[in-house]
Parts: structure tokens; C-alpha cells; sequence
């Protein structure tokens, strides 16, 4: 869950011998953690493109108001 701290990021490590193949396109939120920016909303998703040595990410979300 969404966890607030002070002071840098944590050093996180990649995943060894990782697929982005397998996870290029668009994934539909299922459930989630709450937060503000999502309330009144609806089909959240997120699409991730291959941008060579990165992975490009947009998220979007359908208000139903």
C-alpha cells in the first residue's frame, strides 16, 4: 500500500533475465488501494510502451460524474 516516508527513495533492484514483452500493453486496474485522486472515477488503466532501454507508462481513468 501507499506508504508516506521523508527522505530519498529506497534502492530498489530490477528482476533478473525480466520479460518486458510479456508486459507491454494495457492493464485494467482490479483493485487497488485508495487514493484521492480516484474518487468519482472508473476504468482506471495503465499502458506501458517499449521505449528501448525504458518502459513508458500513462495512466488514465474514467470519471463517472
Amino acid at each position: 500500500g501507499a506508504v508516506p516516508s521523508f527522505g530519498r527513495c529506497p534502492n530498489v533492484r530490477g528482476i533478473a533475465n525480466f520479460d518486458k514483452s510479456r508486459y507491454l500493453g494495457s492493464w485494467y486496474e482490479f483493485a487497488n488501494v485508495f487514493e484521492f485522486y480516484q474518487i468519482g472515477s472508473e476504468c482506471v488503466r495503465a499502458t506501458y510502451t517499449d521505449e528501448g532501454d525504458r518502459i513508458g507508462v500513462f495512466n488514465e481513468q474514467v470519471n463517472a460524474m
